[in-house]
């Protein structure tokens, strides 16, 4: 299974601000949202694509910006790079960075 790592900086955007435009954002790059967890700024979400299922983990952290987990059977990490561009694309455009 390929899985992708990818760190994104929020200056001055607070925890609770950067999660709902995570919430909003996922849909928004192909992302269908399946769970949430407030309490750890955590929003999990999966895209079907031809190759298999791309599970996704969007957690912010307060004062860092934002990790991202995707993970593949069916693509390598660099296949999976250009999933990870559009989610944080999205949410750049919500936090209007």
């Amino acid at each position: 299974m390929a899985t992708l790592q990818t760190n994104l900086d929020l200056p001055g955007k607070s925890g609770a601000e950067a999660y709902q435009a995570a919430v909003r954002a996922l849909p928004k790059a192909g992302f269908p949202i399946w769970k949430l967890r407030e309490i750890a700024y955590l929003v999990m979400a999966k895209k079907v694509v031809e190759q298999g299922e791309i599970d996704c983990n969007l957690m912010i952290r307060p004062g860092m910006g934002a990790g991202l987990t995707l993970a593949c059977d069916g693509l390598s990490a660099e296949e999976l790079a250009p999933y990870s561009e559009a989610v944080f694309t999205a949410l750049r455009a919500e936090l209007g960075l």
